[in-house]
């Protein structure tokens, strides 16, 4: 089923668009945020000729829900929906170098790690590459 995100965006706005902007602003206009918008919003110009069009932004598990499965059934779903696209590859490039448990997640699941930038400030990430695998049920 194919979902029409336009549509929902637009109708997010207009239902919930102005209340939801006064609450978030003050928070998004923090000094320390600032810099990590301007960093997500540019998201890796630097990308290698290389590297993969598609891109997982961020796959985020509640603390409390860490290691139920969750996450590996949500890259699992994404490899089929890459699949039945025709991705034969995706880049994630938001995982801290200091954060064991994910990037161990996403070598378990077949990340494979293609370098390492800086994010913002004094923080580095890993740029890794999931190929999708074919799919073996035809």
């Amino acid at each position: 089923m194919a979902t029409d995100t336009g549509r929902f965006h637009r109708e997010f706005l207009l239902r919930r668009g102005i209340r939801a902007g006064r609450l978030l602003l003050s928070r998004l206009l923090e000094p320390g945020r600032l810099q990590v918008i301007w960093r997500g919003l540019r998201y890796f110009p630097e990308q290698d000729a290389s590297d993969p069009r598609e891109d997982l932004l961020r796959i985020v598990v509640r603390p409390g829900e860490a290691g139920g499965g969750i996450g590996r059934a949500l890259i699992e779903d994404l490899h089929e929906q890459a699949r039945w696209r025709g991705v034969r590859a995706f880049k994630v490039g938001s995982v801290d170098v200091d954060n064991p448990a994910a990037n161990d997640f996403h070598r378990r699941l077949g990340a494979r790690v293609v370098r390492t930038v800086p994010f913002y400030g004094d923080s580095w990430v890993h740029v890794s590459v999931f190929e999708v695998p074919p799919d073996t049920a035809r």
